[in-house]
């Protein structure tokens, strides 16, 4: 096997009942970039959306679980970034070294959706990678870019190769082996319409996906928000109310809605 194709790996969601047999399986890729580290991959946000785990698994050891954890998630784009890091990417790097000798992860170069859409009509070939049904072995299927399509406020590119659940995620490569777009869904009981998340996009929100530290300052001032009013309910053997949030809220100066903070928190463009 080509070592090559280990750029791109099967992602496992262990998920909460009432999914499926609690598994959910999807696609992610290791991109090149200069916010990515070296265990970084990018997917779908809805492949982990609801996780209580995430895995991956190279195809070049598909029966081997490999712990990711979500970095960052802008839900309303569709797009996750993961990490492998610690213990867990010593263990992809040990599975390489073992397998070909060279431990360096292979990734892939993010190209210029906008050029690929500006190309002339045989330089617009598709190539779609990804696991498509839960498959374990990778499949590749190739097509040619059809057009354009607005969905859920966002514009994706459109293409005839063909993708199916499982293939969330994965990369779609140009002629030259760039990704110019990254499957995310398709129209159903219709005929090859298949559509892609831009590059340039995924290129734009990647580096705010790797600095999660505002999301992570939001959800330590709930926790410490949380924290007080939980003790102090528990002084009167009560569970907390919403009014004793609120009311330890503006002790802590902070000018918040409990309902509305949940809300949003639970729909942020980057929640980690």
């Amino acid at each position: 096997m080509n070592k090559d194709l280990n750029s791109v790996v099967q992602i496992i969601v262990q998920r909460a009942p009432p999914s499926y047999k609690h598994m959910v399986a999807g696609t992610g890729w290791f991109p090149i970039h200069e916010k990515a580290n070296e265990g970084t991959l990018i997917t779908n946000a809805h492949v982990v959306n609801g996780a209580r785990a995430v895995y991956i698994r190279l195809p070049c050891s598909h029966s081997t679980d490999i712990k990711a954890y979500v970095q960052g998630v802008s839900t309303d784009l569709d797009i996750a970034v993961l990490e492998v890091k610690g213990p867990h990417l010593q263990q992809l790097k040990s599975i390489l070294k073992e397998r070909y000798g060279d431990d360096t992860i292979p990734r892939l170069t993010i190209g210029d959706s906008d050029a690929f859409l500006a190309a002339k009509p045989e330089d617009q070939q598709v190539l779609a990678r990804g696991n498509p049904l839960g498959n374990e072995y990778q499949s590749l299927t190739g097509g040619r870019l059809s057009g354009l399509k607005h969905a859920k406020e966002q514009l994706y590119i459109v293409t005839d190769a063909a993708i199916n659940p499982g293939n969330s995620g994965g990369p779609a490569l140009n002629s030259a082996g760039h990704v110019i777009g990254m499957n995310t869904m398709k129209v159903r009981q219709a005929t090859e319409i298949n559509m892609l998340i831009p590059s340039n996009r995924i290129s734009r929100v990647f580096p705010e996906l790797m600095d999660n530290s505002v999301n992570e300052q939001q959800v330590n001032r709930w926790m410490s928000m949380a924290r007080l009013a939980f003790a102090r309910a528990h002084r009167n053997g009560e569970e907390p109310t919403e009014e004793e949030v609120d009311h330890v809220a503006k002790h802590m100066d902070i000018n918040m809605d409990v309902i509305k903070l949940e809300a949003t928190w639970n729909e942020h463009k980057l929640g980690g």
